[in-house]
Formats: C-alpha cells, structure tokens, sequence
C-alpha cells in the first residue's frame, strides 16, 4: 500500500468512524491494493479480472485505453460506495470510470470530454475540479437513500438524485476504465493503486463502528509492514 492508499483507506475509516456520518450504514466490504496481484485483502469479493494487457509496478496497476478492470461482484445493495485511487495517462473522449451495466448502457461515472470534470451521465452534474493527467486522485462515488454523491479528494464535488438508477448495477458486475462500445477513443489509460467497496450490510450481522475501524487499521499497517519487509 502507497502513501496515498492509505490516506484514502484512514479518510475513509475515520468518515465511518464519527457520529453523524452519511457512511453511518455502510461498512467496509472490499479491499483491492494491486500489490503484485487482484485479490481482495478482506476475502469478501472475487478477484478482479483484467480485461486486456496490463501492468503491476509500485503498488498499481497500470492499464492502457479500455483495457481496464472487471469485478463479478455480489455489491447487490443500492446503497454503497466505490473509491478508487487513481491517476490518469490519457484522457482524450468521454472516459469511462465506472459501469454498472456490463456495457450495454451508456450510463456511468465519467471524466466528461467537454470540460475534464467528473460527470454522472447522463445526468448533467458536473463537478467543480477539473481533472489533469498524471496527477494522483481518490475519486469517490457513494448511492445512499437514491442520491449519489461524488467527491474527489475527500471533497464533495456534487450530489444528484439518482431517480433512474444509472448508478446501480442489476447484474452483479463492475467494470472500470472500460468504455461500453466499440468506439475507439471513450476509454481511460492509466494506473490503479487502490478500488475500495463500501456495502450497506444492515441487513446481515455487522460489526460495530469501532470494530470496522480497527479492521480497517489492521488492513492499513499489515500492508505497511508487508511492504516495508521487502
């Protein structure tokens, strides 16, 4: 795990951690740092699957146009959130972050091509930063309660009522840095340290917030260590 992985992974404990919180349902599921590999540190999820050529250096995976991720997932809920910490290498069209539909739908999260600002399409929300090359970020998309929020940074870029649910996936699949056509151009290359997946577990026996953020703390310094070893 880099520096900045872990920052992300703290932020993101000590948001679930404090009373008040909006990440108060939901609850740590999946953990994926592409240290030499694409298995899920907590062993709730199954491996992601690269989709195309791609490369392991320095904790990331680097990957070039629309040869990203695919993750068979069981984040059935609607209420959940994927973070990813990422920096991109080429962004020249629409740039698909994250679909939800195995693509066959134009719907998902987005680097819009018109302004290089993150964009839930087709909704027409755009978020206030502008995206650059090379630049390290932790994107985050949350769905709580049918309202997605989007933040880059650990700062709230905008929030939509996500009345159609171009947010949810209805076939247990996730796709990342892959356009949904054969239209060359509308896919992202770049590299990948970190996808987090938050669920809304009320529903089954969950820990504690206490204990949520000492497992994430766990997660957090066994991969320092682990690192630092080498």
């Amino acid at each position: 795990m880099n520096y900045r992985s872990v920052l992300g992974l703290l932020a993101s404990i000590l948001l679930m951690f404090f009373p008040g919180s909006s990440w108060a349902s939901l609850t740590l599921r999946s953990n994926y740092e592409f240290d030499g590999n694409f298995s899920d540190l907590l062993g709730n999820e199954s491996d992601m699957i690269p989709v195309g050529p791609g490369t392991f250096s320095n904790g990331s995976y680097s990957f070039s146009e629309s040869n990203g991720l695919r993750l068979d997932s069981s984040l059935t809920s609607s209420d959940y959130a994927i973070e990813m910490d990422v920096v991109f290498t080429d962004l020249n069209d629409w740039d698909k972050l994250i679909d939800f539909e195995d693509r066959t739908s134009d719907n998902g999260l987005y680097v819009d091509p018109f302004s290089n600002k993150l964009r839930l399409y087709e909704y027409l929300d755009v978020s206030p930063s502008t995206i650059f090359l090379d630049t390290p970020y932790t994107i985050r998309l949350r769905r709580e309660g049918g309202t997605v929020f989007v933040d880059l940074d650990g700062v709230n870029q905008f929030s939509v009522n996500d009345s159609l649910a171009f947010a949810v996936s209805s076939i247990d699949r996730l796709l990342f840095f892959i356009d949904d056509t054969v239209i060359t151009g509308e896919g992202v290359a770049g590299s990948v340290s970190a996808i987090r997946l938050y669920a809304d577990d009320t529903n089954s026996a969950i820990p504690e917030p206490n204990s949520v953020a000492l497992v994430g703390l766990v997660v957090a310094v066994s991969s320092i260590f682990r690192r630092s070893r080498r």
